[in-house]
């Protein structure tokens, strides 16, 4: 997270206080973030606000007080939100503009912030809460943008980083209130000290980080005394209604024969103690193998090398050599291309027999992430992916969605304390037999749903959650006894096994979810569900695209932004077509004006003293080097002189 930088002269505007608001509901929340800053100079100034989230968010409010003016942001398209700032601010007027940068990255322009006024922006969104591998609910609050990696195809003469930002200046204070549906059993973070009071099934607890907190995103990890329960929550909305339907489903021991790649980023960004993570990391998986299995290890950076020529049996000795490789690893070789390596892997057959699987470990700093997801997602059906997101600013949107594209699951390392847990729990996601052919099914509805979301169902791996949301296109506030005797049913196939889980719904925590969005007004489900739909499309994993994410027949890619724009305008979202946008139109416009000429005028003397200043250096500078070369020449005839009076 950064703060205000003025666009003409780059410097920071004073930020004068950050309040960040969580409110976490059973594993959902809503965060609200508040920043204060000052225009401390004596003329107008536009400024750009960085803005870094987790990837599976979504920014739903947007407001900005200046002075006493409050400006509450619209959704509008990407281009016209474009048109309707850059038209404000040659007026003169107030405007401010959020849009989407990267995946996880969030960009906000505020035009003309007037001198000695003071400007708080508060910026509201979603989220749904991970679940970790030992049963608890993994609440992520990113607070560092990491340099993007910019491949030399893309026109880049030499590879090139930006977005550097390594803490929210002057510090922030983080208050959290926490409900879940059973009694809470601990609340930890592994990245802060933190003091949590826990009553119950409630919990609050504050954070002011310490300096040397400062330059760390910010984990909370919470567990409850009966996670595995299944539930039904329903949302209602005006004239709509949506359930999130929670079941954990369980597995018998189908357990793959196992070849093993690991992709390991050793790129210039993986220097220090990520590199030094990874070390740790490769070694506790190549302790952890199953005793039938293959691997390889490749390192990747601006090109890739390989362990063994081809994937080895893991024995005695290929373990020794591998252990050897992975304590010598060093982040040598130059910029991040995922892409390169990836494509090499999957066009290399796996070992007959064996079922492969890939393991990435990286921080993801790359600015060509939908190409990498789409290169995974083409291959899906030759392998399954899972990711490690390596140190703090690591990217979630990369490493979140190469995971969701291969079928596997993502995973964080923040502190090294957590490695040996979080490798063994995704080897054994890894192991675990591909259930395919996934579908939901109900019975005994009468009313019968419109959508649901994900579109692309999410993996199915042993007693883990298995999360989606219900459009049921009308309000079901005066029919909800529906449930009753209902059904939920989730199948799917174990090669030719047909397996399936029912949930009963009049049997299952059901519940209205109304008084989740009382304090804000947000429909919460309506946007969680929302954002996986635009992010379905976004990915090309919506009902507009086949199993290799290309375009069925009879659709366009119109077709795909227009449903984009159509979601994201009805639910109020910030999506790759959509900006929020908000303009103030300023009384005393012409002396602003004046005031905005007034700067330039002052810009363009302050230039012309520097040009002038500039030109003087370099006529003095020239002024010396000929008197050196005349000294030098009357030195060389000195010399001469001398010689000739010697001979």
């Amino acid at each position: 997270m950064t703060g205000l930088i003025d666009l003409k002269t780059r410097s920071q505007i004073p930020l004068k206080g950050t309040v960040i608001d969580c409110s976490i509901r059973d594993f959902t929340g809503i965060v609200s973030v508040s920043q204060r800053y000052e225009n401390e100079s004596n003329f107008p100034i536009e400024t750009i606000f960085n803005f870094p989230l987790d990837s599976s968010s979504a920014i739903c409010q947007f407001e900005v007080f200046l002075g006493e003016k409050h400006i509450i942001g619209k959704v509008k398209e990407k281009e016209k939100a474009r048109e309707i700032y850059d038209d404000a601010i040659a007026q003169g007027h107030t405007a401010i503009k959020m849009e989407e940068e990267k995946e996880d990255i969030f960009t906000m322009n505020v035009g003309n912030l007037l001198p000695k006024t003071q400007c708080i922006v508060i910026i509201r969104y979603t989220t749904i809460l991970k679940e970790t591998s030992d049963k608890g609910y993994r609440f992520f609050l990113p607070t560092i943008i990491s340099p993007r990696y910019i491949p030399q195809k893309y026109g880049e003469t030499n590879p090139s980083y930006f977005w550097n930002l390594k803490e929210i200046p002057g510090g922030y204070t983080a208050n959290f209130h926490i409900e879940m549906t059973s009694n809470i059993v601990s609340v930890e973070s592994t990245t802060h000290k933190i003091y949590p009071n826990i009553l119950g099934q409630n919990c609050e607890f504050s954070i002011k980080p310490q300096e040397n907190e400062s330059q760390k995103d910010l984990e909370i990890i919470i567990h409850e005394q009966d996670p595995n329960v299944p539930r039904i929550l329903t949302e209602f909305d005006k004239d709509s209604s949506v359930s999130m339907i929670t079941l954990f489903p369980t597995l018998s021991e189908y357990q793959n024969n196992v070849e093993i790649i690991f992709l390991v980023d050793r790129s210039g960004s993986m220097s220090g103690l990520r590199i030094q993570s990874v070390r740790e990391t490769l070694n506790v998986f190549l302790h952890s193998l199953p005793q039938n299995s293959y691997f390889n290890i490749y390192g990747f950076g601006s090109n890739f090398e390989k362990l063994f020529d081809k994937s080895e049996k893991y024995n005695d000795a290929t373990l020794e050599k591998a252990k050897n490789h992975a304590e010598n690893l060093q982040a040598d070789l130059g910029g991040t291309e995922i892409g390169n390596v990836l494509n090499e892997v999957f066009q290399t057959n796996p070992v007959d027999g064996y079922s492969r699987q890939i393991f990435l470990l990286t921080d993801g700093d790359v600015s060509n992430t939908s190409e990498v997801i789409q290169i995974v997602q083409k291959n899906s059906q030759l392998a399954r992916v899972f990711t490690f997101g390596i140190g703090h600013g690591a990217s979630k949107a990369l490493v979140e969605g190469v995971a969701r594209a291969g079928r596997g699951e993502a995973e964080f390392i923040l502190e090294t304390k957590d490695i040996r847990r979080k490798v063994v729990q995704q080897l054994k996601k890894a192991i675990q037999k591909t259930i395919t052919d996934l579908e939901i099914n109900f019975e005994n509805l009468s009313h019968k749903p419109e959508s649901i979301a994900p579109f692309k169902l999410p993996p199915i791996f042993a007693n883990q959650r298995f999360l989606f949301f219900v459009f049921w296109g009308a309000s079901l506030s005066d029919s909800f006894y529906l449930f009753s005797n209902s059904k939920v049913v989730l199948s799917g196939f174990i090669g030719n096994e047909k397996i399936q889980w029912i949930l009963e719904m009049g049997k299952n925590k059901v519940e209205l979810a109304n008084k989740f969005n009382d304090v804000e007004k947000i429909p919460l489900f309506h946007i969680l569900g929302a954002k996986l739909m635009i992010k379905d499309l976004e990915e090309r994993t919506s009902l507009f695209h086949d199993e290799n994410g290309e375009l069925k027949k009879e659709f366009s890619q119109k077709d795909v932004d227009q449903k984009i724009i159509e979601l994201a305008k009805k639910y109020n979202l910030v999506s790759s077509k959509t900006s929020f946008i908000a303009v103030v139109e300023n009384e005393d416009v012409d002396s602003q004006k004046e005031s905005q000429e007034m700067v330039l005028n002052q810009i363009n003397l302050e230039m012309e003293k520097e040009k002038r200043r500039i030109e003087e250096e370099e006529k003095m500078k020239r002024m010396k080097e000929e008197e050196m070369r005349k000294r030098r020449r009357n030195e060389k005839k000195r010399r001469r002189r001398k010689k000739k009076r010697r001979i």
